[in-house]
């Protein structure tokens, strides 16, 4: 590992004023480490959210969109011959329900059906420019200040990281096509492959830094909870806090998660969100997956079928 790569994570992970990190390094809820509340993060989930502002049409050939008088499909013989399966679509077993929609959601694999749900919410918009106006809901989700308005994806990574604890209560932008903002700041994207080469290489002497800083913090913690803490605030400490083992493993575990990285396609892409979710870094990875993009110049709709068939792989 080169000087400015071990530079950049000794910046990371030894900068132990922030509580999204301690809280990650010690396995607590940052609201337990602020507040002393006793927060039950079980049903706290990670997002990998995806957004595209050219408007791919995906709501026109998902489940539900068929058979339905608020959308309108064309004929089979305006459509080349890959693409018309888009004009009736297929039959399949959505859960408990029998649904229609493109022949590329049917071939999904039945187990992914069983769970899988689609929501379809008509924004109001009407036209691409207004894609950030709708990730803020037309100004109706509010930053902390109250002032400002925020995006959708800010706002749940902002009220899930204080349960959860991850390194950042902002989303990991992992694409250069989109643009997000939090707290009205506009999120720096970064690659999945620069983030895999980020976290290559020998990390012992980081995660002896980690765990140095885990038995520092803890010491401090229960200093401060034997002058003031309750019995309850001392037994969730003792049931929730990382081992001196478990911290160890810290250091290497976004470096293994990242190993399917091979570069920045979309499927680099959820790779490395699911990396990103799964090792605490964020409570919220954003994507960019393609489903058709802005189809006014896409007659025969080729495009569009391409681009479902690989995003819904």
């Amino acid at each position: 590992m080169n000087k400015n790569r071990r530079t950049f994570i000794e910046h990371c992970f030894l900068s132990g004023g922030a509580i999204g990190l301690r809280s990650w390094i010690l396995g607590l809820p940052p609201i337990f480490l602020t507040e002393r509340v006793l927060a039950n993060n079980t049903k706290v989930k990670n997002l990998i959210f995806s957004t595209d502002r050219s408007g791919s049409p995906v709501n026109t050939n998902a489940p539900h969109s068929y058979k339905n008088k608020l959308f309108e499909h064309p004929k089979e013989s305006e459509l080349g011959d890959l693409a018309k399966s888009l004009a009736t679509g297929r039959s399949f077993k959505l859960g408990k329900n029998i649904v229609v929609a493109a022949e590329q959601w049917a071939s999904l694999p039945q187990s992914l059906k069983n769970r899988l749900h689609f929501i379809h919410h008509a924004s109001g918009a009407n036209a691409h420019p207004q894609a950030e106006d709708v990730l803020k809901v037309f100004g109706s989700i509010k930053n902390k200040s109250g002032i400002g308005a925020d995006m959708l994806p800010s706002i749940i990574a902002a009220e899930n990281a204080k349960h959860i604890g991850t390194i950042s209560n902002k989303p990991v932008l992992l694409t250069h096509m989109e643009n997000i903002s939090y707290s009205g700041s506009t999120i720096s994207p970064v690659s999945p492959s620069s983030l895999k080469s980020i976290f290559s290489g020998d990390s012992d002497d980081i995660g002896k830094k980690i765990s140095d800083f885990r038995d520092n913090a803890i010491d401090s913690l229960y200093t401060d909870l034997k002058k003031t803490g309750s019995r309850a605030q001392k037994k969730f400490l003792d049931d929730y806090v990382k081992s001196r083992t478990e911290v160890k493993e810290l250091s290497n575990k976004l470096g293994t998660l990242l190993q399917d990285v091979n570069g920045d396609t979309e499927s680099d892409q959820i790779a490395c969100a699911a990396a990103v979710c799964a090792s605490g870094v964020s409570p919220v990875a954003v994507i960019s997956i393609r489903f058709g993009g802005d189809n006014h110049s896409d007659s025969d709709l080729l495009l569009e079928t391409e681009q479902l068939t690989t995003g819904v792989k």
